[in-house]
């Protein structure tokens, strides 16, 4: 019966046929019967009586027939029907298998049944999160509704309706499927169902969807943990490195780059610059590097003003963190241009209450700085202020210990000598050795007559000519010790605006580094003893402090020897004249020989007559003649230098010796001397007296030469200068 299905036309067309045929048989058996028995009438009763019946029975048999049918058709239809939404919850759930997101979900059971059951219908999804709340997915809103011409909508009376469909799987509540009809016409039994059908799938695809999520977070969460483990692991690794090159190195700068290195490496930074910091001069001082900056970081210049942040984060004890040095007042546009620093962690290095510098860890490009990463910076950089304390606590008994051993050494050389210039070697011998930092050291007396400064004694430095240059300029470092009375630490030479070498020997030039201490006893100032160093910021405070009290032992032995100096000088020394008398010329002379022989420098004498002067003292009198002798020495020690050496050789002669200084130098010289003497008037009760003087000059020719040999050679030029007529000056090549 499932195969019958007639329309109800052709169904109609059956019934008349089946009806004419029947009534044509009836006719026909009653025709026949009719004339076998010629009862006409009875035949007439019988036909109409079936044809009746007949048509009666057809009637009745396809009236169950179209019966039949019609339920065959309600049947079919119910299971097309159902047929339809297998197929379209079939086809849902294929296209909600692989969707994880809540909300595509939403949109796809939406799309669903807005085209199983009309585009009219609003849906929305309700569903239970994690912490239980109610996440809304607004899924569809109903299609817009375009009005035909010449039919009102309001003519038709329209009913809203919602329902509200559970989504669960068994007992599991996950939430709510709301739909909601303009036309509640639309929300039949049948769209219920399938409504019904797909909140089931729905429910389906959002338990599957939160449990892909929850296993993606699980497996989120797990290899975030390994990478930690990871990182940590890293990180303790290098912590560890640190904390066994703290206590194997024993040589600071070494061990301070190391953990410079490894904090770099710790933290995955471009750059790591180590700044000490001076409070009292407020001095910032470039430590040690990591990265680019490890080949440039001595050269380059710090102050203030382009670094505020060392100051600020030192004073605030806690780490600053720059994400963008473009537009940060804690840095300077010149200085993070120059360094390529576009972010940078700021650390203090702070132990038992020291504030010692900062570490600064720097990027190229710009970086947000975790709470991890700041942590496990101000982990290392402890251990990195913990090094430098307990070194710098080393360094200051070192220090101790050396100043105890300088100060006795100069104990010592108080006791043991009272020879000026040898005992100026040793103070500056032992202050070189008890500061290990120094390369170099010169020692400066101030003369008693003039007041300059006197370069005594020199120490590392191989140029002669050093021995020349005295530091007279008022601008110059010893100059300021000296007229300030107060000791100097010179981190850059080149640097600084307000004091300067003053000198155009390279090895002077070259000095960056330098600590001063003036040589002061009671209200005087002796002098000033200088440590030199090539590189910058070579020496610290506390090599100053040193320097200071190993001065203020020094000086007390310094004027011992000055006070027993002064005894032997007057005992070299002519009483009228002032210029050292014959014995005291020739022992400090040949001292002067043997330097010159020894460095292999030019050494020049120079013997020096006042013409006619035994009619000065016959015509003027001895009185007049000593006014004579008197100014004659003056302009001797005037027109010469401090480094050279002037004598009275006897009566009216006078002999001076002239280091550093060739023929045709010690020419012009003996020139400006002897043109000075003639200008000079010397008054009498009658007419004033003007005297002249014939000069000789000679100079050093071999090693094996002896003082007294270039003497007698100077003295035979000064014999030709008389010869040729006086007031001259002839050196020993024209003889």
């Amino acid at each position: 019966m499932n195969g019958i299905h007639l329309p109800a036309v052709r169904l109609r067309r059956l019934k008349w046929l089946i009806i004419f045929i029947t009534i044509l048989t009836i006719t026909a058996g009653e025709i026949i019967h009719a004339y076998q028995q010629d009862n006409l009438l009875t035949h007439f009763i019988t036909w109409l009586a079936g044809v009746v019946a007949a048509v009666i029975i057809i009637e009745i048999a396809f009236r169950r027939i179209t019966a039949i049918q019609g339920q065959l058709e309600d049947v079919s239809h119910e299971s097309q029907e159902l047929v339809r939404q297998q197929t379209s919850l079939l086809r849902l759930s294929e296209k909600l298998a692989t969707i994880t997101s809540l909300e595509d979900i939403c949109k796809i059971i939406s799309h669903e049944l807005q085209e199983t059951i009309g585009g009219d219908i609003r849906v929305v999804c309700q569903i239970i999160a994690q912490d239980g709340g109610l996440i809304e997915y607004a899924a569809a809103q109903p299609r817009e509704v375009v009005e035909l011409p010449g039919i009102s909508q309001g003519a038709i009376p329209v009913e809203r309706r919602t329902v509200n469909i559970p989504m669960q799987i068994g007992d599991a509540y996950v939430g709510e499927l709301i739909v909601e009809s303009e036309n509640g016409e639309k929300l039949t039994e049948e769209n219920l169902s399938i409504i019904n059908g797909v909140a089931n799938q729905a429910a389906l695809a959002i338990e599957n969807a939160k449990l892909i999520a929850e296993h993606k977070n699980y497996q989120r969460d797990a290899e975030r943990r390994e990478a930690e483990l990871r990182v940590r692991e890293r990180y303790l690794s290098l912590l560890n490195e640190i904390t066994r090159t703290t206590l194997k190195t024993q040589d600071f700068q070494a061990m301070l780059q190391s953990l410079v290195e490894y904090l770099g490496k710790l933290l995955e930074a471009d750059n790591v610059l180590v700044i000490l910091w001076e409070p009292v001069r407020k001095l910032m001082i470039p430590a040690a590097a990591y990265g680019p900056l490890r080949q440039i970081y001595r050269s380059i210049h710090f102050d203030s003003s382009d670094l505020p942040l060392v100051p600020s984060v030192l004073n605030a004890g806690r780490t600053l963190e720059v994400t963008n040095t473009s537009n940060s007042p804690y840095i300077s546009t010149r200085l993070s241009t120059q360094l390529q620093l576009k972010s940078l962690l700021a650390v203090p290095l702070v132990a038992d209450d020291q504030k010692m510098g900062v570490a600064l860890v720097s990027y190229r490009s710009e970086h947000n700085f975790i709470q991890r990463e700041i942590a496990l910076a101000e982990q290392a950089t402890n251990q990195l202020a913990l090094t430098i304390a307990k070194y710098r606590a080393m360094d200051a008994l070192q220090h101790r210990t050396q100043e105890l051993s300088a100060l006795q050494k100069a104990t010592s050389a108080l006791l043991t000598t009272l020879d000026l210039e040898v005992l100026l070697g040793q103070i500056l011998d032992a202050a070189i050795s008890a500061i290990p930092a120094a390369e170099k050291g010169t020692l400066h007396l101030v003369a008693r007559d003039t007041g300059q400064l006197q370069l005594r004694a020199v120490q590392g430095y191989t140029d002669p000519r050093i021995r020349t240059f005295n530091p007279t300029d008022s601008a110059s470092f010893p100059a300021n010790a000296v007229r300030e009375r107060k000791p100097l630490l010179i981190h850059d030479a080149h640097a600084d605006p307000e004091s300067r070498h003053g000198s155009d020997i390279p090895e002077l030039r070259a000095i960056s580094s330098m600590i001063i201490a003036p040589l002061i006893l009671g209200g005087r100032t002796l002098g000033a003893v200088s440590l030199d160093a090539y590189r910058r910021y070579a020496f610290t405070e506390g090599d100053l402090q040193l320097l200071v009290s190993f001065a203020a032992t020094a000086t007390t032995a310094i004027q011992n020897a000055q006070l027993y100096t002064e005894v032997q000088r007057q005992a070299i020394t002519d009483p009228l004249t002032g210029l050292y008398n014959r014995r005291g010329f020739f022992e400090l002379g040949r001292r002067e020989v043997e330097r010159a022989i020894r460095f292999d420098r030019p050494l020049t004498a120079m013997m020096i007559d006042i013409d006619l002067f035994k009619q000065v003292n016959d015509t003027k009198g001895h009185l007049i003649g000593d006014q004579v002798l008197a100014g004659v020495a003056s302009q001797i020690e005037r027109q010469l230098r401090q480094v050279d050496l002037p004598g009275r050789y006897g009566g009216d002669e006078f002999i001076a010796l002239l280091p550093e200084t060739d023929l045709f130098n010690a020419y012009q010289a003996a020139e400006r001397l002897r043109r000075s003497i003639a200008k000079v008037i010397y008054p009498t009760e009658n007419e004033p007296v003007r005297i002249t003087v014939s000069i000789g000059i000679a100079a050093l020719k071999q090693a094996s030469e002896s003082l007294e040999t270039m003497i007698e050679r100077a003295d035979q030029a000064l014999y030709s200068a008389k010869q040729a007529g006086r007031n001259r000056t002839v050196q020993e090549s024209e003889n």
